[in-house]
């Protein structure tokens, strides 16, 4: 059985993942070869996240870690070089928080 607090948790990963690389996009002017690298995820999901095409609950849970600036707290972390697998624990912590409120 999946609760919908499991849903909300599964859709908030990419949806901090989207916030984030739109923030590396226009306030740190990365590309995003040089996204999908510091961030380890692919070019093309990269392009899907800066192109929009997601679902609306996932943009409903982006405006929501948006509003408690989660968002720019990772894209710091990317932007200073900061490691993956510390960059995906935070992001974890965030989708966690977020799945249960």
């Amino acid at each position: 059985m999946v609760f919908e607090r499991d849903n909300t948790i599964k859709m908030a990963i990419p949806a901090v993942r989207i916030a984030v690389v739109r923030i590396l996009k226009s306030r740190y002017r990365f590309g995003q070869e040089e996204i999908a690298k510091r961030m380890g995820i692919t070019q093309a999901a990269v392009n899907k996240y800066l192109n929009g095409r997601y679902s609306g609950k996932t943009g409903k849970i982006m405006m929501r870690i948006k509003e408690r600036g989660l968002d720019a707290k990772v894209a710091g972390m990317v932007a200073a070089g900061k490691r993956i697998p510390a960059i995906n624990e935070q992001i974890d912590r965030i989708a966690a928080g977020i799945g249960n409120k």
